[in-house]
């Protein structure tokens, strides 16, 4: 990968939670581009085979681990030795147990990104935090009427909601990211920090786990798709169908590492949503792959019913649209001049199947 600036190869980048598969895809992408890489995991969590994942990098010293021990994420030296020496950091919020009452889950999740500005804001090396948020907290996954996302857009509903008791989990949680951004932008306004910040909010993440042999959690709907002709995770109110936005993770990496070393990537929130398609669009690759394989009549038909097209779908809703003009320019910058700016959603789905299967040789 040759990259449209320059990037210190001697600085270090620290990436928070990195056994989860946005983290895991931005650290593959910075040791490919040449940075050295630390990561932070619990002493919870199992966590030793990122290093047997990484270790050819590990033995050139170009990777390592850092195991925080117990504490609160929110406490203002929980990542002291963490950020020691670091060019940039790329950290998510953490989202506490939701039987706490709802403004403690708020602060505690805010307090989760100040805690950590802070603690950048002490180490004079850092030059770039990069944010990774969501599309939740810039809009409701589901809106009655047509809705443009800009710069200044927020979830006001998700909130309100959950204010008012009528909150799901998953509305908490989207409030609570709401209440994290909110509080990382404020606290940027209100100390100025000499280093840049940007947020980089994806919408709904499909694409390669690169730890896929160490963890599964991310088996998403496409793998319920691929497995059993059907899949439990849905978006909330989104129709049969499940229409809405989808974006390949190995895009959203790229416009991480673009938010840390891009000298025109300032302050800014980059909407990361990637392509619009439903579960249709993926049962025809599903059915294509299927075709490939049987070659006759009879599997083509068997094809169609293991993954059937769903019909319907039934639900008022209204389309939601972000401003990509500037994620369209760093996108072709780091990828070069004719690429397209999403990975298409057809190629993820078929490659996402296809490791599939590896894992099951």
């Amino acid at each position: 990968m040759n990259p449209p600036v320059k990037i210190p190869t001697d600085a270090i980048v620290l990436v928070t939670n990195g056994t989860q598969p946005v983290p895991l895809q931005i650290i593959k992408q910075l040791l490919e581009y040449g940075c050295r890489v630390r990561t932070t995991t619990t002493w919870m969590a199992p966590a030793s085979w990122l290093d047997e994942l990484f270790s050819p990098y590990m033995q050139l010293r170009m990777f390592e681990r850092v195991t925080l021990m117990p504490g609160h994420p929110n406490h203002k030296s929980f990542y002291r030795d963490a950020v020691k020496g670091v060019h940039a950091i790329v950290h998510t919020a953490t989202i506490p147990r939701l039987n706490h009452s709802l403004q403690d889950v708020w602060s505690l999740t805010a307090e989760s990104v100040v805690c950590m500005l802070e603690a950048a804001e002490r180490e004079p090396s850092v030059r770039a935090f990069v944010y990774t948020s969501s599309m939740v907290a810039a809009t409701p996954l589901v809106t009655p009427s047509d809705q443009l996302v800009t710069e200044d857009s927020w979830n006001a509903r998700d909130p309100i909601l959950a204010l008012m008791g009528q909150g799901s989990p998953a509305i908490v949680r989207n409030s609570s990211l709401v209440r994290a951004e909110q509080a990382l932008w404020q606290w940027n306004r209100e100390r100025t920090p000499e280093f840049k910040v940007n947020v980089v909010s994806p919408a709904n993440l499909i694409g390669q786990n690169f730890g896929s042999q160490h963890t599964t959690h991310w088996e998403n709907w496409i793998y319920q798709l691929y497995h059993y002709g059907c899949a439990r995770e849905e978006i909330p109110d989104a129709g049969p169908t499940q229409a809405h936005w989808y974006v390949d993770v190995q895009d959203v990496a790229l416009l991480h590492v673009a938010a840390i070393f891009d000298p025109k990537v300032f302050g800014q929130r980059l909407q990361a949503w990637g392509c619009y398609r439903d579960w249709n669009n993926a049962m025809e690759v599903l059915q294509d792959i299927e075709n490939d394989d049987m070659k006759v009549l009879r599997k083509i038909e068997n094809s169609t019913m293991r993954y059937p097209r769903i019909r319907g779908d039934g639900v008022t809703r209204g389309q939601l649209y972000a401003k990509y003009d500037q994620v369209g320019e760093i996108l072709e910058r780091w990828k070069g001049t004719g690429s397209s700016w999403w990975k298409p959603f057809e190629e993820t789905v078929k490659e996402s199947v296809y490791s599939f299967r590896e894992r099951l040789l």
